[in-house]
Parts: C-alpha cells; structure tokens; sequence
C-alpha cells in the first residue's frame, strides 16, 4: 500500500537470496528445509541501509536467537502450527490462517 521497495531475504538454513522487491508477485523463493530465521534475522541486521524492522514469514519450525534483535521483529505465521504456538518473548506474532 505504501509503494515502497523492501529487501525480501529467501531463508533455509542458509541465506538463499536477497532481493529488493516492491510487489509480492517479484518474490523468487529457494532453498527447501531446514530453517533457521536466526540466521535470516542475523543477515537482516547486517543489511545497508540499516533496516528498522524485520517480518519473518515462517510456519514456526525454527530455532530462534536467544536475544533479542536490535530492531523489532514481527513474526507472520503461516501453516498449521498458528494455533498454541509461543513465539520468542522479543518479537510480535500475527497468525496467518487459510480460510479457503
């Protein structure tokens, strides 16, 4: 809504690909398994510019760091793991449900 260019990173277990995207349709995914978000919040924070939040779309199998990052991050959860699930105490969550 905002006409604004974001830096979309692509996370598994490692940093897939970065890419500056302003429509969800410019998204190329890869990797397959065996996520870590730390890793993808760790990548984030050594971005240029600085970036001053970060949104984590995940299904919640993930480790997360043990300390909070130095901006926010929200967590958009997607899948069936939406219900009971605790995200870290440092980041906000916003369920994401499939009502097809």
């Amino acid at each position: 809504a905002a006409r604004a260019a974001v830096t979309f990173l692509s996370v598994d277990a490692a940093v897939g690909a970065v890419q500056k995207v302003a429509s969800g349709r410019e998204v190329k995914l890869v990797g397959g398994g065996g996520t870590d978000m730390g890793v993808g919040i760790a990548a984030a924070l050594e971005l240029k510019p600085h970036v001053h939040l970060i949104i984590v779309i995940t299904d919640g199998v993930t480790p997360w760091p043990a300390e909070a990052p130095s901006v926010p991050v929200v967590i958009a959860l997607v899948g069936e793991a939406a219900d009971g699930y605790t995200p870290p105490a440092w980041a906000r969550l916003v369920r994401c449900h499939d009502d097809r």
